[in-house]
């Protein structure tokens, strides 16, 4: 019988972060395995029909690549991996929810600095 392609291309994608997961525990076979799903599958999706897939892939062939580049001292493997790894993020900032993390995370930040910054939130916790 004929698979689903929405389950099918569920699957791949397990197999693909699966194998990079094994890949990060020391087996290379696996990390190879992993490129080869992740460049196999960007070749085949529509980035305008399967947004979180494309970004999803571009993410695991980035870490992949970055993983080999490392292992093989490979600069140019590795601006290959920050490439696809700038892809992802440039459309991820895209999403209203994305965008209200990166609001969260200065406002974080923002907070973290005045307690570093004023004296008196570091000697008394913020009484006066």
């Amino acid at each position: 019988p004929k698979a689903d392609p929405r389950l099918l291309a569920e699957m791949v994608d397990d197999v693909s972060a699966g194998a990079l997961q094994l890949a990060f525990a020391g087996d290379d076979g696996w990390l190879d395995r992993s490129v080869e799903l992740a460049r196999a599958t960007l070749a085949e999706i529509n980035r305008s029909e399967a947004t979180d897939r494309w970004i999803a892939s571009k993410i695991t062939l980035g870490r992949a690549l970055r993983l080999r580049a490392e292992r093989r001292f490979d600069p140019v493997m590795l601006r290959e991996a920050i490439s696809h790894l700038t892809d992802a993020l440039d459309a991820l900032r895209t999403e209203p929810r994305f965008k209200l993390a990166e609001s969260a995370a200065q406002a974080i930040t923002e907070a973290q600095k005045l307690l570093g910054a004023r004296r008196k939130f570091s000697i008394s916790g913020g009484g006066i």
